[in-house]
């Protein structure tokens, strides 16, 4: 295990830190998918109004990256369309009926489940922070236990008392791509124990919990051709789970807080 030790970074103290508590938001009426936020996105609808969905139907994908399905998290009928200029899918939002019942889970352990199910989706590439195309394959994934900007998630805690499938996740990313997947993580990690995986301990001095910042420091790019792949926790959790346990995951928790909060702490709520 390799120690890096940054000196350059600042911890900002904000009023209304997110208490080291967990609570379940209020279920929506509706759901909305916005499309137009993703990077470099040119979207094709897969759904029109008053179409019915379960959780796991694709919705769209990219023009360019068409293999890449971008699923429902409810189950219910699309209810409004929203366009923008020159027909841009600005949004797509779905009544929620509150049963969630799913699309047919397929659990083979291959890069088409991987598209289909939407868990794709959460990969993000190095640089630009982009979704890798379908063809593509990676040199590296990294993933990070130590977010330190302002009212991060406490990785320990969460995996600690929700339930956890990471290194579910991580056999299943090895299986598939048969790569080096570099974990790092803070002295007092609860993830040392973990396999499959190369571990790098770094101070939590902000910004080292940011990925970029950890690739500078194991294996620098070079050009915009020389790719890192990377995946939240939170994301990696849910690729376990889907595997293990034969769901879609439609799911996360946010880290709620700032002084105009009643109750700061971590809330799950419908993706």
């Amino acid at each position: 295990m390799k120690t890096f030790f940054l000196r350059k970074g600042h911890n900002l103290k904000i009023d209304g830190a997110p208490k080291l508590s967990l609570h379940n938001s209020k279920i929506p009426e509706f759901v909305t998918f916005h499309p137009s936020r993703i990077k470099s996105f040119k979207t094709k609808l897969l759904v029109k109004l008053g179409d019915a969905v379960k959780v796991g139907t694709p919705l769209f994908f990219d023009k360019n990256n068409s293999d890449i399905m971008y699923v429902s998290s409810v189950s219910g009928e699309v209810v409004d369309i929203l366009f923008g200029d020159r027909r841009i899918v600005k949004s797509i939002k779905i009544s929620n009926d509150k049963s969630y019942n799913s699309e047919n889970v397929d659990t083979k352990v291959n890069k088409e489940v991987l598209m289909k199910s939407g868990l794709w989706s959460l990969i993000r590439q190095k640089p630009f922070s982009k979704v890798p195309n379908s063809d593509s394959i990676p040199k590296s994934f990294y993933i990070s236990a130590m977010p330190t900007e302002p009212f991060a998630i406490n990785c320990n805690f969460l995996f600690s008392n929700v339930d956890n499938y990471i290194q579910h996740g991580i056999n299943i990313l090895k299986e598939i791509f048969n790569c080096e997947i570099h974990f790092s993580s803070n002295k007092d990690s609860a993830f040392k124990s973990l396999d499959n995986v190369n571990h790098y301990t770094f101070n939590e001095l902000h910004p080292a919990g940011n990925i970029g910042i950890q690739i500078h420091h194991i294996n620098p790019i070079k050009d915009s051709r020389d790719t890192r792949w990377y995946l939240s926790m939170q994301d990696l959790n849910n690729i376990g789970f889907y595997f293990k346990k034969s769901k879609y995951p439609n799911f996360k928790y946010f880290s709620v807080g700032g002084n105009g909060v009643s109750e700061p702490g971590y809330y799950k709520t419908l993706l």
